[in-house]
């Protein structure tokens, strides 16, 4: 009998954790979708991506460019950004109701927004800008074809990268609460689950480390293999790794909401509804960065670190501590934007062990092992290096090993090899970095930077010379040596022709270390614009009113990071 009363209690919980999943808080405002096809998306809101939660939707295009977009109301472009990576050639609209749309990877915009971009690029001499606009300039109505899909920026594939803002704050908002429909029946899937220890005296299994354990179950219902019981001792949190499936597509999507209860009790929640930019560097704290890194997937943590302020949690910090021995019961629900819910339960058996003490991670009594602080102020200095952070760089106090080896032999630097923590930490804030250089040696100091080592794989990192020591700003833990980066871009021709389609002298430009940081190509001596695709290291020409006629003198210049150039000259005819 008490058996069924706890499914009940549990059962109560469900249907009002579920009664507010189809309420529509912004359903006053009449927008429409996008695009004139049925909407199957290839990414969530606040999914989880490298770095960032995903700031909206992904809508997919039938794998093709080109596709007609549409203004989801009326209102009028607030601003056109163009970018050889990032949302690549994206265009925003403000709607009266106090909401902007974002439609980016586009292919190209609508005629009189693409005559405005271009003449700005012109007069700017840049391919890339970020393009305020007056109100008045030019107005949409709701449906208005504004652009045509594309493959633009950063983008894997043609898809549509669609947001809602609210305008006033630039917060961003799931589209699916606007009542765009979306093909839903399928429960999303889990597939990892750790239990983590949350102090050096937890014991997971008889263990101070976090441990996996396979999953079984179908439909609604997963539980650890063969219905395990785990045994636990002090706090520990859980990270667990799902991925929600919709109709009709084939994609590993993020789930909109995640909630946890133990013996019935809610004691965590985290939704997918709404974050500021600001925030979205908290997935680093939000994942286990750990197995991030490792590529073994981003487990969510049900542990909120003290310096962790992300506001789409929706509840209490998911650290549990057993305060009776016995059995205890675990549920942990993943859902996804339709309701569709799946549980995983898990049975544990809880012991109370306050003295057992273990070493965790790093040995406090390794020589190289420094103790840093989340909420003061943090400096290490040796004679190789110097380290600073302001309070509330970190996500949580932690142990990071600084020690300086001698660089591998097939690697040339002017320091030695200067462990800095590990790949697998990581911060909220940069903090500075210097790696000291003055006893070198060198005539080319203003090609010098700092570069990053990770098995065998060398990384542009950054930094420039002074005062005999390299300095950058960064978040990111791990090996920095000092090099020089002294070899010019590459600059190879693909297309010279000055005759046939639109894109004309097109050019694969490339560099081996610092990246390429500008591009200029000159018809006698006169800018002209080539645009530029980053991800396939592209550059081209397309036919417009500033092609002279005759003989041509062609001239393009590559700039890398570090000042390094290489050029391109050719006469042509048109």
């Amino acid at each position: 009998m008490q058996l069924n009363a706890s499914k009940f209690i549990f059962l109560f919980f469900i249907l009002f954790s579920l009664s507010g999943m189809g309420q529509q808080p912004y359903s006053n405002v009449d927008f429409r979708s996008p695009v004139d096809f049925p909407i199957l998306l290839s990414g969530t809101f606040g999914e989880l991506r490298s770095g960032h939660f995903h700031s909206g939707i992904d809508i997919k295009t039938g794998g093709v460019s080109g596709k007609d977009i549409h203004a989801i109301g009326d209102g009028w472009v607030s601003r056109v950004k163009v970018s050889p990576g990032g949302f690549g050639n994206a265009i925003y609209i403000t709607h009266p109701e106090g909401y902007t749309s974002v439609y980016a990877h586009l292919d190209e915009f609508g005629s009189k927004v693409s005559a405005y971009v271009l003449s700005e690029q012109y007069k700017r001499k840049s391919f890339a800008v970020d393009i305020p606009v007056a109100k008045g300039r030019f107005p949409v109505k709701k449906g208005e074809v504004i652009a045509k899909s594309g493959n633009s920026g950063s983008s894997a594939g043609p898809h549509l990268h669609f947001e809602i803002r609210d305008a006033a704050t630039q917060n961003i908002i799931n589209p699916l609460h606007f009542g765009f429909k979306v093909k839903d029946f399928i429960r999303p899937k889990i597939t990892g689950l750790m239990v983590c220890p949350e102090s050096d005296t937890t014991l997971i299994d008889g263990k101070n480390v976090a441990r996996k354990y396979n999953l079984e179950g179908w439909g609604p219902v997963y539980r650890p293999a063969d219905e395990y019981k785990i045994s636990v001792s002090g706090p520990f949190s859980l990270g667990v790794k799902a991925h929600d499936i919709l109709n009709d597509s084939y994609n590993k999507n993020g789930v909109y909401r995640y909630e946890m209860f133990v013996d019935n009790q809610k004691i965590f929640s985290w939704r997918a509804d709404i974050f500021s930019f600001s925030e979205t560097r908290y997935i680093n704290s939000f994942v286990d960065y750990e197995n991030y890194v490792n590529r073994n997937g981003r487990y969510i943590r049900t542990a909120i670190d003290p310096n962790n302020k992300l506001s789409m949690y929706d509840g209490g910090n998911g650290i549990i501590d057993f305060k009776e021995p016995g059995e205890h019961t675990l549920k942990f629900l993943a859902l996804d934007f339709a309701g569709d819910t799946s549980v995983l339960t898990i049975g544990f058996i809880a012991s109370i062990n306050p003295e057992n003490p273990v070493d965790k991670y790093i040995s406090k009594s390794d020589e190289n092992s420094v103790y840093l602080r989340w909420d003061e102020p943090n400096e290490i200095t040796r004679d190789f290096m110097n380290l600073k952070m302001v309070s509330g760089t970190l996500f949580d106090d932690m142990d990071i090993v600084v020690k300086n080896e001698p660089l591998p032999q097939d690697i040339k630097g002017f320091s030695g090899l200067v462990t800095v923590g590990d790949i697998t930490q990581t911060s909220y804030l940069n903090f500075d970095l210097a790696l000291d250089v003055s006893e070198t040696q060198t005539e080319v100091t203003d090609k010098i930077c700092l570069a990053m080592y990770d098995e065998g794989e060398i990384s542009f990192a950054g930094g420039s010379y002074d005062n005999g020591k390299v300095a950058i700003r960064t978040r990111s833990f791990g090996q920095y040596f000092v090099t020089a980066d002294t070899i010019a871009p590459e600059i190879t021709p693909v297309n010279l022709s000055l005759q046939g389609g639109t894109k004309l002298l097109k050019f694969k430009i490339s560099d081996d270390l610092s990246g390429i940081s500008d591009y200029k190509a000159f018809f006698n001596d006169r800018w002209v614009l080539f645009r530029y695709d980053a991800k396939n290291d592209l550059i081209w020409y397309e036919r417009d009113k500033h092609l002279p006629k005759g003989k041509i003198d062609f001239k393009l210049v590559v700039t890398d990071g570090k000042g390094n150039e290489a050029t391109f000259e050719r006469a042509l005819v048109n």
